[in-house]
């Protein structure tokens, strides 16, 4: 599954390169359905939500970093920083945020949670492209 993420934001990248803010979005969404996928709990779900997730649920943190350097522009450094520290800082804390919430949970209750903050990550994505197309 590892390699499909990568695949995936090459080809999201492919797709829609002025877009990327809104492939992002909807590469996070996706995550999300993967993880609801996930907490529904039956062998055939879990599959394809653990798929879903991590394809299309970490496919987009590449994209973000491209998007991100593209949009600010004349500060790649603070914006590549900023954005690398985020994601890595998550990639690090949700494991084990994620373990506590599954300890207090369940695996699907946890999964849901995880689903909830996904489609919340894509919302905002979505929010901050359209301040930021308004406001230049």
């Amino acid at each position: 599954m590892r390699g499909r993420s990568p695949a995936v934001g090459m080809v999201g990248a492919a797709v829609a390169p002025r877009r990327n803010p809104t492939i992002i979005a909807g590469m996070m969404a996706m995550g999300g359905l993967g993880l609801a996928l996930v907490a529904a709990g039956t062998p055939v779900t879990f599959v394809l939500g653990a798929v879903l997730a991590f394809a299309a649920g970490w496919g987009w943190t590449g994209l973000l970093l491209a998007t991100a350097l593209r949009l600010v522009p004349g500060r790649a450094e603070n914006t590549g920083h900023t954005g690398q520290v985020g994601i890595y800082r998550g990639a690090t804390v949700a494991p084990f945020a994620f373990s506590a919430l599954a300890g207090a949970t369940g695996l699907a209750g946890a999964a849901l949670i995880a689903a909830a903050a996904g489609v919340a990550g894509a919302a905002a994505t979505l929010a901050g492209a359209l301040l930021l197309r308004r406001s230049g």
